[in-house]
């Protein structure tokens, strides 16, 4: 009698298990939760969903599927392209959100800037240790420009003139 009831508690505890999916709760995350990226630029996002086999999602921006032209566009594969110009205001959100069921997304901070950090004007002194680039050193492929960047690595005073010692890569390219 004892293995009986043991037996009954077992199955009722594996069915209700199964029932509700082995306890695995439905969940999509995004990756990353926050970027900042220039105008034009092209930034991939990844999504993961977890505790359901139908895996597939809509993206929005601003709560638009596929986004807009003036707060960028993202594809079905979460390609996500700023626009031409900064927004105002300039963040916008990039959102998943699982198809099956539309209660379950995630969410991501974007801010759009004209021009990368780096590239912005520096006041003298420069310190050491400086990361920047140079406006001109990158390369196209596609749709999607790389810049090149490094560290300053000193600032030297020579007969009253002032020297960078850095690379060609963060100093000297040019057209």
């Amino acid at each position: 009698m004892r293995r009986a009831i043991s037996f009954m508690v077992g199955l009722t505890s594996i069915l209700f298990l199964v029932s509700c999916g082995g306890g695995q709760q439905i969940a999509v995350t995004i990756d990353p939760t926050s970027t900042i990226v220039t105008v034009n630029q092209i930034t991939p996002f990844k999504d993961t969903v977890t505790g359901t086999t139908n895996t597939a999602v809509n993206w929005e921006v601003n709560g638009v599927v596929g986004g807009t032209a003036s707060t960028g566009t993202i594809s079905a594969s979460g390609a996500y392209t700023a626009p031409a110009q900064v927004p105002n205001p300039a963040k916008v959100t990039v959102t998943v959100v699982l198809q099956a069921d539309a209660t379950k997304s995630a969410s991501a901070a974007v801010t759009i800037v004209s021009h990368t950090p780096n590239e912005a004007a520096q006041s003298l002194p420069i310190i050491l240790g400086t990361t920047g680039g140079n406006a001109k050193d990158s390369s196209t492929s596609g749709n999607t420009v790389t810049c090149c960047g490094g560290t300053l690595g000193s600032l030297v005073q020579r007969n009253g003139a002032f020297y960078i010692l850095s690379n060609n890569h963060v100093l000297a390219r040019r057209d």
